[in-house]
C-alpha cells in the first residue's frame, strides 16, 4: 500500500498479488497511485509554503517587538527614546562630593550653582531604649536522673554548636547537677570548657551558666552575644544488636550479647477491638521495652524470654509473640493483632527539659517564635506586675495595634516574622525590624521629612514589652542653593533641570560649587545607537521584499527527499524558502508608514531630522538613515531643544487603540518621530485588542507564540484548511488504491480459474505430464 511517499503512515493491507498472473501488482498500483498523487502533493507543498510564510512573519513581528522593547519601555529610561533626558544629557562636577553631588537633565537654566547643606532630610524612627530579652533562663523542678538515654544537648553560642555531656546519676538539685565548675565533669565544668574562659577577679571571662534559685542562668560577656540550647536527639540503634528489623524479623545472633541498664526499642501494635455493637475497629499502641538493669545473654531462649516478658507488662499476654529458636529473635502477632512494628528509641529527648529549657530556647528572639511565646521571653524591669504588664490578648488571642492610624491585627500564634511583615505590609508607611546583634527594635518612616510615627497598642502593652514607646520625628533637608534658602522633604530633588542629592552637612557653613557641562558624546551615540537599529530593521524587510521566488524550488515532497541527501535537503529548502514576502503589500504599507513618519512635519517644531543631521541615502538605500556626525553633534551642542521635540515631542492626545480618525491624525502630527514609530509599531505588533477584537496587524496576519493568537491568526486559518483538505483526499486516495487492487484480484482469480479449467480439460484429453 502506497500513498504520498510512505507505505505504512496512512493505509496498511497484507496482500498476496501476482500469484496467477506472475504480475507485480504492488509496483503497477503504486506506479498508477503516483498520477493519483499529485494534488495531494501540491495541498502539502502548499501547507509548508504557508507555514514558512508564517515563521517569516513572525520573525519579523519579535524583530519589532524587540525594537520596542529596547527603545520604547519606560521602565529602561537610559534607553527610552521617548524621554527628554536622553537629548539633554550632563556631566557634573562637585567641590565637596562627600557632601552634594549633582546631574543635569532636561530644563537645565544654569550650568553652575553654589549650595550649603544645614541639614539633611531624615525619617523619623524609633528604636528599643534597651535589649528587650531576658537572659536564657530555665527553671528545674524535681529530681533529675541522667542516664546513658538522656544525657546530653547541643549548646550554641554565637554561632559555634557543641554537644554538652552530663555525668549519669542522680541529682536532688540544681547545685548538685551544676557542680563547681572546676574538674567535677559537671554541667558547669563542661559548657566553660566547650567555649573556653578564665576566670578574672572572680569572674569567668566566657560563656558560664549559673544557678539562681532552682532555676539555671546561662550569663554571657558580651550584651550581643547569642546563645541557643537546642535537644541532641540520636537513634541508638538497639535493634542491630538485637539482630531485628521493623518487622520482628531476625537474624542469627553472636552471643554473648550485653544489654545495659535503660537500654530500650518501642513496640507498635495495631489490634482489632469490638465495638460492642457488632462491628469491630482498629486500635494503635505504642510502648517502650525498656531494661532496667545490665544483663548478658548467653543464648537467644533467654533474651527471648526477658523481652516476653517485658511487652506482656506493656500489652498483656498473649498479643506479641517472642521466639528464641534457631539462636534468632522473631516477633509474631498474637490473638486480634493485625501487624507489629518495631522501631529504635531516640537518645536525649528529655535532658533539655529536665533542665527547664525548650529546645530552640535563646537567649535572643527568633524570627519564627510567635507572639504568645515572644511574650514570655521579654525582659520585664524589677518594677513591673507581671501579670499587669505582659503583652495582653483578648479572648480570641489577638491583639490591635495602631500605627500612624491604621489599625493592625496580630494573634497569638503569629510569628515574629509574621508581625513585622502585618506592619511593614500595612499602609502605616513604616518599616519594622529586629536585630538579635543588639537585641532591639527599631520602626523608621517609610519617606524622610519632617513628622512623627505615632503608636497605640490599645492596652496590650506590646510597644511597651519591646521597649519603644519613643519616636524621634524627622526633618526636611535645609539649604542654601545660589544664595535662596530652601527645604525639602528628601535628600534627592531636581530644580530647575538639576538633580541634586545631599550626602553630608556643609562643614562651618562652607559652600559647594556644582558645575555642569552639556555631555554631546552620550546624546549622540544614543541618537546613533538608534538609528543603526532602525537601518537593520528597514533592510531585514526591505530584503524580505525583494528577495526573488523561484518557483522551481517548491516544498520537497516525500519521494523527493528520500532520494536527497541531508545536505540536498537543507540546500533545496533554503532556497524554497525565499521570496515568500516578495512585494507582500503588509510590509510595503508597513515601510512606507515608517519611512513617511520620519520625514512628516512636527506641529510647533522647525525644521526636521535633515536640519540636525540626519537624512536619507540614496534611492538604492532604501529609506535608510546616514548621519552628518558633525552636523548632529553641532544641533545637540547649540539647539538641545530642537533635537529633543524632533526626536521626542509628545502629543495632547494619549496613545490609544480605539482613537478616531481625527485623534489619530491630531495625536500624530503633534507628535515627534520616536513616538510617532510606536504608535506604527504598536498598530502592527501589540497583543492587546481594539474594540474590535483585533489585535495588531501582523499578530492578527500571523500570530505569535505564546499568545491566544498562535491558533487564531489567518495563516493559521489557512493551514487548517490545508489539513482538512489534505484528510478528505486522503481518503480518496486510499479508497482509489482500494479499487486498483481489487480490480486485480478479481483478474488473478479470473486467470486462477481458466488456468484451473485449462488444467482439467488438458487432463481430460490426456495432454498432461
Amino acid at each position: 500500500m502506497y500513498i504520498y511517499g510512505t507505505s505504512s503512515t496512512l493505509y496498511t493491507n497484507i496482500r498476496l498479488s501476482g500469484l496467477a498472473s506472475g504480475l507485480d501488482t504492488d509496483t503497477i498500483v503504486q506506479n498508477l497511485m503516483r498520477v493519483e498523487r499529485l494534488p495531494l502533493d501540491r495541498l502539502y507543498q502548499k501547507k509548508q509554503l504557508a507555514e514558512w510564510r508564517r515563521d517569516d512573519y513572525r520573525s519579523i513581528t519579535n524583530m519589532l517587538i524587540g525594537f520596542r522593547n529596547e527603545f520604547f519601555d519606560v521602565l529602561k529610561p537610559a534607553k527610552d527614546m521617548r524621554s527628554p533626558s536622553i537629548y539633554q544629557k550632563y556631566t557634573s562636577t562637585s567641590s565637596h562630593p562627600q557632601i552634594v553631588t549633582a546631574t543635569g537633565g532636561a530644563g537645565i537654566t544654569s550650568y553652575s550653582h553654589s549650595i550649603k547643606v544645614t541639614q539633611l532630610a531624615s525619617a523619623a524612627k524609633g528604636t528599643s531604649s534597651e535589649m528587650v530579652s531576658k537572659s536564657l533562663v530555665g527553671k528545674a523542678t524535681g529530681t533529675i536522673t541522667i542516664d546513658d538515654y538522656n544525657n546530653s544537648f547541643m549548646l550554641s553560642y554565637n554561632g559555634i554548636t557543641k554537644v554538652i555531656t552530663l555525668k549519669n546519676g542522680t541529682y536532688n538539685s540544681i547545685a548538685d547537677l551544676l557542680g563547681n565548675g572546676v574538674d567535677d565533669g559537671l554541667l558547669r565544668q563542661q559548657v566553660r570548657e566547650a567555649f573556653g574562659g578564665t576566670v578574672v577577679d572572680g569572674a569567668f571571662t566566657g560563656l558560664d551558666i549559673v544557678a539562681n534559685g532552682s532555676s539555671l542562668e546561662f550569663v554571657t560577656p558580651n550584651a550581643s552575644d547569642v546563645v541557643t540550647i537546642s535537644s541532641n536527639i540520636v537513634s541508638d540503634n538497639f535493634l542491630n544488636v538485637l539482630g531485628v528489623n521493623a518487622k520482628g524479623e531476625g537474624k542469627e545472633l553472636t552471643f554473648p550479647i550485653e544489654v545495659k541498664k535503660g537500654q530500650r526499642f518501642s513496640v507498635t501494635i495495631v489490634e482489632t477491638v469490638d465495638t460492642g455493637d457488632g462491628g469491630t475497629t482498629t486500635n494503635t499502641v505504642t510502648k517502650e521495652i525498656i531494661w532496667a538493669e545490665n544483663k548478658t545473654y548467653e543464648d537467644s531462649e533467654a533474651l527471648a524470654a526477658d523481652i516476653q516478658n517485658m511487652i506482656n507488662s506493656q500489652f498483656g499476654e498473649g498479643k506479641v509473640v517472642v521466639s528464641g529458636a534457631d539462636g534468632k529473635l522473631s516477633f509474631t502477632t498474637g490473638e486480634g493483632i493485625e501487624s507489629i512494628t518495631l522501631k529504635n528509641s531516640q537518645k536525649n529527648t528529655k535532658v533539655v527539659g529536665y533542665l527547664g529549657f525548650s529546645s530552640g530556647d535563646s537567649n535572643k528572639l527568633s524570627m519564627s517564635d510567635t507572639v504568645g511565646k515572644i511574650s514570655l521571653k521579654l525582659r520585664m524591669d524589677p518594677d513591673w506586675d507581671p501579670s499587669v504588664d505582659v503583652i495582653k490578648f483578648d479572648a480570641q488571642g489577638k491583639l490591635k495595634l495602631t500605627i500612624n492610624n491604621v489599625d493592625i491585627e496580630i494573634s497569638a500564634n503569629d510569628t515574629l516574622a509574621m508581625v513585622i511583615d502585618k506592619i511593614n505590609s500595612s499602609g502605616a508607611g513604616v518599616n519594622l525590624s529586629y536585630s538579635s546583634f543588639t537585641d532591639t527594635f527599631t520602626l523608621v518612616a517609610k519617606n524622610t521629612g519632617a513628622g512623627t510615627i505615632t503608636l497605640d497598642d490599645n492596652g496590650s502593652n506590646f510597644f511597651k514589652n519591646i521597649r519603644l514607646e519613643t519616636v524621634e520625628p524627622g526633618t526636611d533637608a535645609v539649604f542654601e542653593l545660589d544664595g535662596i534658602v530652601a527645604t525639602r522633604r528628601t535628600n534627592s530633588f531636581t530644580i530647575d533641570g538639576v538633580t541634586y542629592n545631599l550626602l553630608g552637612v556643609s562643614a562651618n557653613g562652607e559652600k559647594v560649587t556644582i558645575n555642569l557641562q552639556q555631555d554631546v558624546d552620550a546624546t549622540f551615540n544614543a541618537i546613533k545607537e538608534f538609528v543603526d537599529k532602525y537601518n537593520e530593521i528597514l533592510d531585514t524587510i526591505n530584503k524580505k521584499l525583494s528577495e526573488k521566488y523561484d518557483r522551481d524550488y517548491l516544498p520537497l515532497t516525500s519521494d523527493q527527499k528520500n532520494a536527497m541527501s541531508e545536505d540536498e535537503i537543507k540546500k533545496w529548502e533554503e532556497k524554497a524558502k525565499t521570496g515568500l514576502l516578495r512585494n507582500d503589500s503588509t510590509l510595503e504599507t508597513l515601510v512606507s508608514t515608517l519611512r513617511r513618519a520620519l520625514y512628516d512635519a512636527i506641529d510647533g517644531v522647525s525644521g526636521g531630522l535633515y536640519s540636525i543631521g540626519i537624512s536619507t541615502g540614496s534611492y538604492f538605500e532604501k529609506g535608510k538613515l546616514i548621519i552628518d556626525e558633525n552636523k548632529l553633534r553641532e544641533a545637540i551642542r547649540n539647539t538641545p531643544d530642537k533635537v529633543m521635540n524632533i526626536f521626542a515631542k509628545s502629543s495632547s492626545i494619549a496613545y490609544s487603540v480605539d482613537l478616531d480618525s481625527e485623534s489619530r491624525r491630531k495625536r500624530y502630527n503633534e507628535s515627534g518621530i520616536i513616538n510617532r514609530l510606536d504608535d506604527i509599531l504598536k498598530d502592527y505588533v501589540r497583543t492587546t485588542r481594539d474594540a474590535s477584537g483585533r489585535k495588531g496587524i501582523l499578530i492578527e496576519k500571523a500570530g505569535i507564540a505564546g499568545d491566544t493568537s498562535d491558533i487564531t491568526n489567518t495563516i493559521y486559518k489557512e493551514i487548517a484548511e490545508y489539513d482538512r483538505e489534505i484528510s478528505r483526499l486522503t481518503q480518496l486516495l486510499i479508497e482509489k488504491e482500494n479499487t486498483y487492487y481489487l480490480k486485480f484480484i478479481a483478474m488473478e482469480k479470473a486467470l486462477s480459474q481458466m488456468n484451473s479449467q485449462s488444467n482439467w480439460l488438458m487432463a481430460q484429453l490426456g495432454m498432461g505430464n
